[in-house]
């Protein structure tokens, strides 16, 4: 920030200096502890600036891109990328934004892109990151697995890869060298405060709340509007049921800009028992995340889809609850990862079966989404979809076994750090 801001003062009118400005308070976000709302604010200001200095620069447009993606306008954003590679085919960082919008709805057209960009860029950490993302979409584990180690070679300070790393780790039920891989993102930028979130969500999965909050309390200290920050401490709140922690967290978010706010409101509203609100705060969400060609496909969409069904169960509208179900259903069909498993896929197929009233086969797909890294199986106890699940043998035995196994994995991952300490 401050060199481009050094340039920008020896050249008012440098609209390349504004685009790195931008690009830069963007990712503030991500990759920093800045929060949302003030990240893409001052992203935005700098890429309008930029496009009144130079309508024609690649750089300019592609950053608007960014802009647009931040307010979920992902029409805007892909005509906005698409410019850019019209103006400059050989800028690697739009074919790698431009790859972003495409992963929400065609896997394998982001997927062309983030290999357009390696090869235009093969030295960039963050192309090969985003390159990972998009082959683990498609099922391509281990190269995706080599491209997450491309990113920390070529960038050994760079977090986010060792996350995807530890997060792969997982779905192997591989615990301790996730938590190792975690070590490393905190050990290579103490400062961010992503890093020491997910950790607290690992241990929050394993039912470790003490563990959890520790980390949490960590992280919040960095950013307290940092997304993973609010996601990991809203889920603590949710677990203990606690409805007032809860709302204030979800008015945190709500302030910060967050795009999970309206998620976090309607789930307050849905388990307060104001339907009403609950259904007006889900539906709303979901503009949030949608595209001309339909809803887009995020974790929290679902999540969203799965809970409203269950309120328009509880209200008496059965209808559209069908739909919302068979339309959740579609896509887990669609897209279930044949290699290692999706393990929200199973996690959404477990919450359809249980509002269905399969139990068998709802426990079966819980077991399986643990078994490919779920984070969360302990929100499954305070989940409203499964409140008739949770009312059964076949759960209390699941639930059971699932806490014994925490337990052990737990003793793992103690045993593992003191061994590591007598070393």
């Amino acid at each position: 920030v401050q060199y481009f801001n050094e340039a920008i003062k020896k050249d008012p009118d440098y609209a390349l200096a504004y685009t790195g400005l931008a690009d830069t308070y963007n990712y503030m976000s991500t990759y920093g502890n800045m929060s949302l709302q003030e990240s893409a604010k001052r992203s935005e200001d700098a890429a309008v600036k930029a496009l009144k200095l130079d309508d024609n620069l690649a750089e300019a447009h592609a950053s608007m891109g960014l802009v647009q993606m931040d307010k979920q306008d992902w029409t805007t954003a892909a005509a906005e990328f698409q410019r850019a590679i019209e103006l400059r085919p050989s800028y690697a960082m739009a074919h790698m934004w431009y790859g972003s919008v495409l992963s929400i709805t065609n896997p394998q057209a982001a997927l062309a892109q983030r290999e357009k960009a390696r090869q235009l860029d093969p030295y960039s950490p963050v192309i090969h990151l985003t390159f990972g993302s998009s082959l683990m979409r498609v099922g391509r584990v281990d190269e995706a697995i080599a491209s997450y180690e491309t990113a920390v070679t070529l960038d050994p300070t760079f977090p986010a890869a060792y996350r995807e790393l530890a997060q792969i780790a997982i779905q192997k039920n591989e615990w301790a060298e996730a938590i190792d891989w975690l070590h490393r993102a905190i050990d290579a930028d103490p400062g961010h405060a992503g890093s020491l979130a997910y950790m607290g969500l690992v241990y929050q999965s394993l039912g470790a709340v003490e563990a959890a909050d520790e980390w949490f309390a960590r992280a919040y200290e960095l950013g307290p509007d940092q997304v993973l920050v609010l996601l990991g401490q809203f889920i603590q709140k949710v677990l203990s049921e606690d409805l007032e922690g809860m709302s204030a967290l979800a008015r945190q978010a709500d302030e910060s800009g967050s795009p999970l706010a309206r998620m976090f409101l309607a789930i307050n509203a849905h388990a307060s028992g104001d339907y009403e609100r609950a259904v007006e705060l889900y539906e709303t969400s979901f503009e949030v995340f949608s595209t001309p060609d339909g809803y887009v496909m995020l974790p929290e969409t679902m999540l969203g889809m799965l809970a409203l069904a269950d309120v328009y169960l509880r209200t008496g509208a059965d209808g559209k609850a069908e739909a919302l179900m068979d339309h959740v259903r579609a896509y887990v069909l669609k897209s279930r990862n044949a290699e290692l498993g999706l393990a929200s896929n199973y996690y959404w197929e477990a919450s359809l079966n249980a509002m269905a009233g399969d139990t068998d086969s709802a426990v079966t797909a819980l077991r399986n989404a643990v078994n490919a890294g779920w984070l969360d199986y302990t929100y499954a106890g305070v989940d409203p979809c499964f409140e008739s699940l949770r009312n059964t043998d076949a759960y209390a035995e699941l639930d059971l076994e699932m806490r014994q196994r925490a337990a052990a994995i737990l003793e793992k991952l103690k045993g593992a750090r003191e061994l590591a300490q007598t070393e």
